[in-house]
């Protein structure tokens, strides 16, 4: 038995396809504040299939998001909910025989949150109990000096670690939702031998 043709054309379009595409990792931070991911197509995904794509979206990111479409293309926002605060963009446009889908993730604000929490709540909230250390316990301004940039230094280094993990997990899930999209674009568009596309789920003579 050979190897099924929608196989072999699944490995050819994952070797060709470009690296996903990011905002330099910053320095400071760690990793991208922007993650942002193409697939392209081809065929025109036809607006009966909206449905089927906003909940393979939904169940991926985590959120209901909002819906929007213009013309023959869909976008889809995550929207903030009590347990996701993500800044996710997916849009998908058909045109010219091809459909192109766009994932786009903003880190920024998150990052905000997570090093605005951590250092001000470890380096900030923390300092005192320091500072009490150092000149009470061990009754030392050589020790203090030394201990405050230790301990501001550490709740830094702790959130700029959470970022990259948090980073790598995302761009690990943005791509999974990619290929679902992808793989289900295909699967839409499948010509049979005759050139016409088949509708989802059929199979040929």
């Amino acid at each position: 038995m050979g190897i099924p043709p929608g196989h072999v054309q699944s490995a050819a379009r994952k070797l060709e396809r470009p690296k996903p595409t990011s905002v330099a990792a910053s320095r400071f931070l760690g990793a991208p504040t922007v993650y942002d991911i193409e697939r392209t197509v081809p065929g025109e995904v036809p607006e009966s299939e909206f449905l089927a794509l906003v909940e393979e979206i939904r169940s991926t990111v985590g959120s209901v998001g909002n819906v929007s479409t213009l013309g023959k293309s869909l976008a889809w926002t995550s929207g903030p909910s009590a347990n996701v605060t993500r800044d996710v963009h997916v849009t998908i446009i058909p045109r010219a025989g091809r459909t192109r889908v766009r994932i786009t993730e903003r880190m920024r604000n998150m990052a905000g949150g997570l090093f605005g929490g951590i250092m001000g709540g470890m380096g900030g909230g923390g300092m005192g109990l320091v500072i009490g250390l150092g000149m009470g316990l061990l009754n030392s301004p050589v020790a203090t000096a030394v201990l405050v940039p230790l301990w501001i230094g550490g709740s830094y280094l702790l959130a700029r670690g959470i970022f990259r993990h948090i980073g790598r997990k995302r761009e690990a899930e943005l791509e999974r939702l990619a290929d679902r999209l992808e793989e289900h674009l295909v699967e839409v568009n499948r010509p049979d031998p005759g050139g016409r596309a088949l509708p989802r789920g059929a199979t040929r003579g």
